[in-house]
């Protein structure tokens, strides 16, 4: 790297379109410098946003200092410099929004810090940054929000903590980042679109204390996940959100909820009296405990690798497509009777219910 910083009276090629409601927008032209120092106010005026196409993606800076006046960095303002390894936002940033493709395909970026004012991350605005392992924020962060595939195909990601005040994450965020493979859910979260962890890596979800009810965050496509954290808060559980989770073989339920707890990894109302959702992971025989009276809705739901489900004479009602999708699928029972309890479960099945006492089996 060039030891010489640039400054800004070096700047001898500056394009500065002025504005008079936001300042000066700013778009550096300069292709041969390895460090380029954004100004901050360019005669008397702020720099407030760098536009898009900022540097030249072919021979372009290692590193980019930006200034605590610029609020928004526009699309593809750095888009595809494969140079670029340091981005530097001077203390007391102010910047509000990252747009989309901002930082995409920038190789070899490996750490990254977010100034807290910043609010929104467009769509693949760090996509494709495939020697990025950090993304940290700074503390008392402002983001709400996470646009699709942020920080997609970042494969080399490891290191990712999400600030306690997003609201909002959109699909295939973490898309292709096979080694990030913890992340920690905050309670602030509003809402995770049903693919918001499509394609991702991670093998354990911890869900932080304080949340109540998961209605709104969507697991499901999270291919790899294996463990699903509970806290003792949560008092609502919508199993749409967790169905199609292939590699799952444990809920893990605080030990303190009053409402859910697990079973050997499987979700249950704390009563014990419902089974609320079986681990698609899980392999081989299993035998529902005695004292268990209801099948959850889903329950079953998409488990394939199940060979055998043996039911007790306690059960007393099936919730709709607790088995739908279940393939070569045995169900063992002492019930002598399961026309009404098995109503509604029985689309796109190849199950067969063997009796074990009186009646016949039937498929």
């Amino acid at each position: 790297m060039n030891n010489k910083k640039q400054t800004t009276d070096d700047l001898k090629d500056l394009h500065a379109e002025f504005d008079i409601e936001v300042g000066i927008k700013t778009k550096q032209k300069l292709q041969s410098e390895k460090d380029i120092i954004f100004p901050s106010y360019i005669n008397g005026l702020r720099v407030t946003t760098i536009l898009s196409d900022a540097v030249n993606k072919i021979d372009g800076p290692e590193t980019v200092f930006i200034p605590k006046t610029v609020r928004v960095i526009e699309q593809h303002a750095f888009y595809e410099c494969e140079n670029l390894k340091e981005v530097i936002f001077e203390e007391g940033s102010n910047l509000e929004e990252i747009k989309e493709l901002a930082f995409c395909d920038c190789i070899n970026i490996e750490s990254i810090t977010i100034p807290k004012t910043v609010t929104k991350i467009s769509v693949m605005a760090f996509a494709g940054c495939h020697s990025l392992r950090q993304v940290t924020f700074e503390e008392n962060s402002k983001l709400r929000r996470i646009n699709s595939q942020a920080f997609s195909e970042n494969y080399n990601l490891v290191d990712f903590i999400f600030p306690k005040s997003v609201e909002t994450l959109e699909d295939n965020v973490f898309y292709d980042c096979f080694n990030l493979t913890e992340i920690t859910i905050p309670k602030t979260l509003r809402f995770v679109h049903p693919l918001a962890f499509a394609g991702s890596g991670f093998k354990k979800i911890i869900i932080e204390d304080g949340i109540k009810a998961m209605d709104y965050i969507f697991f499901t496509s999270a291919i790899n996940l294996e463990t699903l954290v509970i806290p003792a808060t949560v008092n609502k559980i919508n199993t749409e959100m967790l169905i199609n989770l292939p590699a799952i073989k444990e809920y893990d339920v605080a030990p303190d909820n009053n409402y859910f707890t697990s079973i050997n990894g499987v979700l249950y109302t704390k009563d014990k009296e419902t089974l609320v959702k079986f681990p698609e992971g899980l392999s081989g025989v299993y035998k529902v405990p005695s004292g268990v009276r209801r099948i959850g809705e889903l329950a079953f739901t998409d488990v394939r690798k199940i060979t055998r489900i043996i039911l007790p004479s306690s059960i007393e009602e099936v919730g709709k497509n607790s088995f739908v999708d279940c393939e070569n699928l045995e169900i063992h029972t002492s019930l002598t009777s399961l026309d009404n309890i098995f109503e509604d479960n029985w689309t796109n099945n190849e199950i067969k219910v063997i009796y074990t006492q009186e009646g016949n089996s039937y498929e």
